[in-house]
């Protein structure tokens, strides 16, 4: 009879039957009122339509038994049928129990307002076209115990009949739009409900992505913590090897300021040696003309000079050698200047990507280690030369005793002495020679020493960097364990998010198969 859900239409059932009952209670309260107490004066004589009256009484009761033993069954459709038999009968049964009391007439519209509660327009027609068949046939068979008289006029019948089909029209009329109003409210429900379960896959599936993309970035932030972990390493290996290397060319560069002036005071000597065998030479050019008989005595300062001139062309060798030593010295420090400019370059990109300046500094301190091992080279020829030099200032003592001793000779050998003087001017040539070389290496070791005190302050600015990038290492491992901390609550709450979208999922499953 109904298109109502199974669940639904048992409750409204179970809801209607105790009003079914109660209204037929109340049926049989007016009957006894009327019948049997006569509290109510009725114009009839009801004894007269006794049996009819009991019909009217008995037969809601048997419909009521009906529809209780259907409810009880389980035939939920059919109950509201036999509910709204039950109801029409019984208020006939008020109507034809009072006489036909007016106040009674009201009745039917109480029992239509009841039944209107299935939202069954079929019911409500079968109810009113049962109350229009009582009129009919009251109206031809039992008027006075239906309308209270006998002859009732057919224009009250239609009255009656009027206001019977306005109140059912309109209780339709209310029903269906209260139908069409649901229908659109459901059909609204059902697009949201819709929109709801792709809201909800939708939220589900961003869920799972999340969880997905959560898990991803912890690994991610659990990687690139030990990735920092192992550059903060390497920071701290770089930064002590950093300042192991400004240490190392501020002592480079202390060596070659000592060997400097070790250089400096042997151009100093040269210069002096140099002025003194101008002055021997123009001593000899003027003894030139008395030292004729002085052959004997030229013989052994020719040799002296021989040995003197050997003495100091070694010294000129290793003065050759020494220059040779600073050119390396020059290159090896324009290299580590280069070096060390790279290293203060990568040493500001450093970041996370330190690992070319390791490389540098390695490079830098392999330099400086040549420099260093060239520098004591250098030291050691200086030795060298300054034996070597020792050795010509006592020849030359020798040359000056024996010159001496042969002083009164020495105009005996005027034509030798002028090969002496040739000779003196030759070593006089070479000694300036070696002042000169000497000026060069001075001036050369001097740029070496500025080189290396540019490379041990180049070497503290790259410590201190180091140190710095140390620290910005030290600050981005907090942070990344501070996001670590972080990817984990919420990689918590993603899964709690799936959890919840999981279980909104399938309350919503529940939801929609009750309905």
């Amino acid at each position: 009879m109904l298109s109502t859900k199974p669940d639904v239409l048992a409750i409204k059932n179970r809801m209607t039957l105790p009003v079914t009952f109660g209204t037929y209670l109340l049926a049989v309260l007016v009957c006894a009122l009327f019948r049997w107490v006569h509290v109510f004066k009725s114009e009839h004589d009801l004894l007269a339509y006794e049996v009819l009256l009991n019909v009217f009484l008995g037969v809601p009761l048997l419909l009521l038994i009906v529809a209780g033993l259907l409810f009880w069954r389980g035939h939920q459709r059919y109950v509201p049928l036999f509910n709204a038999l039950s109801m029409t009968f019984t208020s006939m049964a008020m109507i034809v129990g009072s006489g036909g009391m007016v106040e009674f007439y009201f009745s039917i519209f109480m029992v239509i307002a009841l039944m209107a509660f299935y939202e069954d327009t079929k019911l409500i027609w079968l109810m009113t076209a049962l109350f229009a068949l009582q009129y009919l046939a009251a109206y031809w068979l039992y008027s006075a115990l239906v309308f209270g008289e006998d002859g009732y006029g057919i224009e009250m019948l239609a009255i009656h009949a009027v206001f019977l089909l306005l109140t059912s029209g309109t209780t339709v009329w209310q029903i269906t739009k209260k139908k069409a109003t649901v229908a659109l409210l459901e059909a609204d429900k059902q697009e949201k409900q819709k929109l709801l379960g792709n809201i909800l896959n939708k939220l589900t599936d961003s869920s799972e992505q999340l969880v997905d993309y959560v898990g991803r970035l912890n690994e991610n932030t659990e990687q690139t913590l030990l990735a920092n972990r192992r550059i903060m390493s390497s920071m701290e290996n770089m930064a002590s090897g950093t300042e192991e290397q400004a240490q190392t060319s501020k002592d480079s560069a202390r060596a070659m300021e000592e060997m400097s002036i070790g250089i400096q005071r042997v151009a100093e000597s040269s210069a002096t040696v140099s002025e003194a065998s101008l002055s021997m030479v123009e001593e000899a050019e003027k003894g030139n003309d008395t030292i004729g008989h002085a052959v004997s005595q030229l013989g052994a300062l020719k040799s002296s000079s021989t040995e003197v001139s050997a003495a100091l062309k070694r010294l000129e060798k290793q003065s050759v050698e020494i220059g040779e030593i600073a050119t390396l010295i020059s290159g090896v420090a324009s290299q580590t200047n280069l070096l060390a400019l790279n290293a203060a370059i990568e040493a500001a990109r450093a970041g996370e990507h330190g690992a070319g300046f390791a490389v540098v500094a390695r490079e830098v301190r392999k330099l400086a280690e040549q420099a260093e091992a060239s520098a004591g080279e250098i030291t050691q020829l200086i030795e060298e030369i300054q034996q070597a030099t020792v050795s010509a200032v006592s020849v030359m003592r020798a040359s000056a005793g024996q010159v001496e001793t042969s002083h009164t000779a020495v105009n005996e050998a005027g034509d030798v002495f002028r090969l002496i003087v040739d000779e003196a001017k030759k070593v006089c040539d070479q000694i300036q020679d070696i002042s000169a070389a000497a000026q060069q290496m001075s001036a050369g070791s001097e740029q070496v020493t500025a080189a290396l005190n540019e490379v041990a302050r180049i070497s503290d600015d790259s410590a201190a960097g180091a140190n710095h990038v140390l620290s910005s290492s030290q600050e981005q491992l907090s942070a990344m364990e501070s996001i670590t901390a972080s990817t984990e609550g919420l990689t918590r709450l993603a899964k709690e998010l799936e959890t919840i979208c999981h279980e909104l999922q399938t309350e919503r499953k529940k939801h929609m198969s009750s309905l």
